[in-house]
């Protein structure tokens, strides 16, 4: 997906495309015989609705066609004149596999007219055989403003390696091959690169480095976008749960600490077949959001879909905006959790955490306030602050503070506790006034650079959706976590992400903010 920057009165419309083919059967990736295809759609309202422009197929006959497989499609569109064609061309590659297996090739089509309609296609890059294929195009403008196309070649000596070519022409004609990234053991695949221009100038290449089952994630970075240097490690296994769905960032041009957000929405995962989050599509939006494209199951009809879906990454001030963004930018750590209108709802649960847990790993000083409610009975319902991943051997897989309350009359009680290689209370207080089920309150909990924690609970107005209005018989406690920090084994507390809590009952959550201190 792209969204068009060099169109005149069209910028701003998103393009998309997605593979398009056909299997046997739910549980088969094998073709069925029929033609795959590549297909164009556009937005013009910032991707809630979207119209078909076209339908790319194989242009090629003969043995083989048409081909079956369309795989990896890549979009991109001309920040200047290239060879013979404008600013604005949009061009679309893409993996071609013939139906007898008998060679993988890249296709190239053109759009003068931003993507309503298409030139037949054409051929620039073809492998011998399946088992020796090329796959993954990414391409990108050079410092010479050259156009540069990074994909991964298994044609060589090499399992796998990442290869450049350079056109001079738009796409014309390309280059000879030149090693990217290549491994001292032929046995390593490095793949799937992507590669993006800072404002510094740089050139930063990312890509999977997969040895036997694992693919840890490096960069490298070059000056002029045609030769690499240095290779950096982004994150390890320690850094983030298991929750295949985050998104790293790092404000120093690559160099430095990486933090993790949750991604934008969560890619359903059912049947083998659609492959589902498979070389997901990052972009980033000219309004700031990050927009996630990926293939994804749906189940109620046993078919493959491409889904899409928005959300800020990271950023504050925080207002949550559940009736219409639902759980984007949230992700969910135990617990069963649903959006009701405004309103986010976890299930009842019993001795266990329900948490979700919004913002950025990097966040240091700042405060959330939220509506809380507990539904059943009895229970706990609370806040989060300084969440992240734990190193420690327990279940719930992060570290943080908490902040909650829980029902009892004639008063109820508030706990914050911090959350690591051990559960520790750091402070227990009763609230005010009992604590019912059913019934709403504000709590608040801010963490200060004096490694003091402010927690304040109090009833929220009558007006529930006006959250600027005075908080009733509200109370107020600083704990100072210095000590306890001093004497914990776990990582640093001093950042992490933002999150809601509940247990032993169930809850609900409204009028979230989040403000920098």
């Amino acid at each position: 997906m792209i969204e068009l920057q060099h169109a005149g009165d069209q910028n701003g419309k998103l393009l998309a495309t997605w593979e398009h083919w056909y299997t046997k059967g739910k549980n088969s990736d094998e073709p069925n015989g029929l033609p795959g295809s590549f297909i164009i759609r556009e937005s013009d309202d910032g991707g809630n609705t979207w119209t078909t422009l076209t339908t790319i197929i194989d242009p090629q006959s003969g043995p083989g066609h048409p081909c079956t497989r369309f795989w990896q499609p890549f979009l991109f569109e001309f920040p200047r004149r290239l060879g013979q064609y404008p600013e604005g061309t949009v061009i679309l590659v893409g993996v071609l596999v013939t139906s007898d297996l008998s060679y993988v090739s890249f296709h190239l089509w053109r759009s003068l007219d931003h993507g309503q309609t298409w030139s037949t296609g054409q051929e620039w890059q073809r492998s011998g055989s399946f088992t020796l294929g090329i796959w993954e195009p990414f391409l990108y403008l050079d410092s010479g403003n050259r156009l540069v196309a990074v994909f991964s070649d298994e044609r060589s000596y090499w399992s796998q390696a990442l290869v450049t070519v350079i056109s001079d022409d738009g796409g014309e004609s390309w280059g000879k091959i030149e090693f990217a990234v290549a491994s001292s053991n032929i046995h390593d695949r490095p793949g799937m690169a992507t590669v993006a221009r800072m404002d510094n100038g740089e050139y930063v290449l990312a890509y999977e480095y997969c040895v036997t089952a694992d693919c840890q994630i490096y960069v490298k970075f070059s000056s002029d976008g045609s030769n690499c240097q240095s290779v950096y490690p982004i994150g390890n296994e320690s850094q983030v749960s298991q929750t295949h769905r985050v998104v790293f960032t790092n404000s120093q041009h690559g160099r430095g600490q990486w933090i993790w957000s949750p991604a934008p929405w969560n890619v359903r995962a059912g049947y083998p077949t659609c492959n589902s989050n498979y070389s997901p599509n990052l972009l980033v939006r000219s309004n700031g959001k990050v927009r996630l494209t990926a293939p994804a199951s749906e189940w109620s009809t046993t078919k493959c879909s491409e889904r899409t879906g928005e959300a800020f990454i990271g950023v504050l001030p925080y207002q949550s905006g559940f009736a219409v963004d639902g759980q984007s930018g949230w992700i969910n750590f135990g617990g069963h959790w649903s959006i009701s209108g405004s309103e986010y709802v976890f299930a009842p649960v019993g001795d266990q955490n329900a948490i979700a847990v919004t913002g950025s790993t990097g966040w240091t000083q700042y405060t959330i306030t939220s509506d809380v409610m507990i539904t059943t009975p009895s229970g706990r319902v609370g806040l989060m602050t300084h969440v992240a991943a734990s190193t420690a051997p327990r279940s719930n897989l992060l570290q943080g503070f908490t902040f909650t309350v829980s029902t009892g009359t004639p008063l109820g009680r508030m706990i914050i506790t911090q959350e690591g290689t051990v559960s520790r209370i750091l402070g227990s207080h009763p609230t005010p006034w009992s604590v019912e089920s059913n019934k709403w309150y504000r709590l608040t909990l801010t963490y200060h650079p004096d490694l003091v924690l402010t927690v304040t609970v109090g009833m929220p107005p009558a007006h529930d959706e006006d959250e600027d209005e005075e908080v009733e018989a509200s109370t107020s406690y600083n704990i100072s976590i210095a000590t306890s920090l001093n004497s914990s084994t776990d990582n640093e507390f001093e950042q992490g992400m933002a999150g809601l809590i509940g247990r032993d009952g169930g809850g609900r959550f409204r009028n979230v903010h989040i403000v920098a201190n």
